[in-house]
């Protein structure tokens, strides 16, 4: 438990969990952030639509005053690895065609190692 206690003048703080590099610690940001008056706010870092998902995922558990989220690096990529992936409009995020991106995935553009 941190003693830390933010200035008042802080209002969200930016969460991205694939740089944090753990769920369990994001989840403890968003609580830290939730429990001092702070919009946590998850963001991405040019993540595939598999990335992104669980990116989405953790956000809709969160994210309950309709808040703007940073997913907006994903409308950079040219290709994804989702059959479906995920359309951009206006800055918004529109996701609800994949519903099932484990079984859309578009294997030949993997390669083994």
């Amino acid at each position: 438990a941190s003693s830390f206690v933010p200035p008042s003048w802080i209002k969200a703080i930016i969460i991205k969990p694939t740089v944090i590099g753990s769920i369990e610690k994001s989840i403890q940001l968003i609580r830290f952030a939730e429990n001092n008056g702070m919009l946590p706010v998850i963001s991405d870092t040019f993540q595939s639509g598999v990335g992104l998902t669980m990116l989405i995922s953790i956000a809709a558990t969160i994210n309950k005053k309709n808040i703007a989220m940073g997913f907006d690096t994903y409308s950079w990529l040219n290709d994804d690895i989702l059959f479906d992936y995920f359309k951009m409009n206006q800055g918004r995020l529109n996701f609800e065609n994949v519903s099932k991106p484990e079984t859309s995935l578009n294997f030949s553009l993997l390669q083994k190692i």
